[in-house]
């Protein structure tokens, strides 16, 4: 069943006895881009990192290695984004600025360089949440950078494959090792060690700060990653070798800690967004590793599942899939 379109309706709607979330029925974000493989570029090994790009299949929580993906130089804490028909992988590593960057088709897994960027060593980075509305009209069209080390950012349009340059007063100052940050369709987040919780609206491109009641729940600390879904609340650890995490509820803009916790106490893990579930893909526990935990969107569960064929502390998530 699919329903576009207002509902106004205070009973509940049952499909074979099961409770209807309309919620999720009409929102396009969910059901306009389905996800179905995550990759992760580069990641950390060895105090270098890897070349390639790492594959896992949602379906089957099954890792693999792109036949095509050569990053040609290591790339390891870079930024990343997804748009709907190509992944970015920014240049990290304090490095200089904007120093090798690269696109990766879905359809070929090639890749080729990009702009360079004009600030930030080891950004942090939020985009649209991108899909396609029933009638085929796509959403979606800019990621942005944050954690530059300073007030300056940029603004990264998918179809052009340009950075632009801006500042906000508002923004985190710091650099992506006290800083983590996910998204949705209409916002993205951030989180550092400041304590303060950033939201940047895409409407109108600007960075204010929050008060989440609850506020965070865990300690804060170093390499966080934030796990975004398209279920209206993202995964956040809170950084350090720790298995907690929290949920970070989108529509109140609150803080819980998450009722299960990660099957290692990991960090620096790409966190990679699928359709129904994520992945915790790697992390760094006093050595780089390949441990993956998947979470279940509707459940909130944490479930360990195969390990990647290489560490991947420190890469760079991706997300794909194909419209509903």
């Amino acid at each position: 069943m699919k329903v576009y379109g207002r509902i106004d309706y205070t009973g509940t709607m049952l499909y074979k006895g099961a409770a209807l979330n309309l919620e999720y029925i009409v929102d396009d974000y969910k059901q306009g881009l389905s996800l179905t493989k995550g990759y992760i570029g580069g990641g950390y090994i060895s105090n270098a990192g890897w070349t390639v790009v790492t594959t896992i299949q949602n379906a089957t929580d099954t890792y693999g290695t792109s036949a095509n993906a050569n990053l040609v130089t290591p790339h390891r804490y870079g930024g990343h984004f997804s748009s709907h028909i190509n992944g970015y992988i920014l240049w990290g590593d304090w490095g200089s600025y904007g120093y090798i960057n690269k696109k990766m088709a879905f359809s070929t897994e090639n890749v080729t360089a990009i702009d360079s960027r004009s600030y930030g060593s080891i950004p942090c980075t939020i985009q649209h949440g991108v899909g396609y509305e029933p009638n085929g009209t796509m959403f979606g069209s800019k990621g942005y950078t944050l954690a530059n080390s300073s007030s300056n950012y940029e603004k990264f349009t998918f179809n052009t494959d340009t950075f632009r340059a801006a500042s906000d007063g508002n923004i985190y100052g710091g650099d992506q090792s006290y800083c983590e940050a996910w998204f949705d369709k209409n916002y993205g987040w951030s989180l550092a060690n400041d304590g303060v919780t950033r939201r940047y609206e895409y409407s109108t491109e600007t960075w204010g700060t929050r008060s989440p009641s609850p506020n965070y729940t865990v300690g804060l600390s170093y390499w966080g990653k934030g796990l975004p879904t398209k279920d209206g609340k993202s995964y956040v650890h809170a950084g350090g070798l720790v298995y907690e995490f929290m949920k970070f509820m989108h529509t109140t803009e609150s803080y819980m800690t998450n009722p299960y916790g990660q099957t290692l106490n990991n960090d620096e893990q790409p966190a990679v967004m699928g359709q129904n579930h994520g992945y915790f893909a790697g992390g760094y526990n006093g050595v780089q590793n390949a441990h993956t935990d998947r979470i279940e969107y509707n459940t909130d569960t944490v479930i360990k599942v195969f390990d990647a064929p290489r560490a991947l502390s420190a890469g760079c998530p991706m997300y794909s899939g194909h419209m509903s």
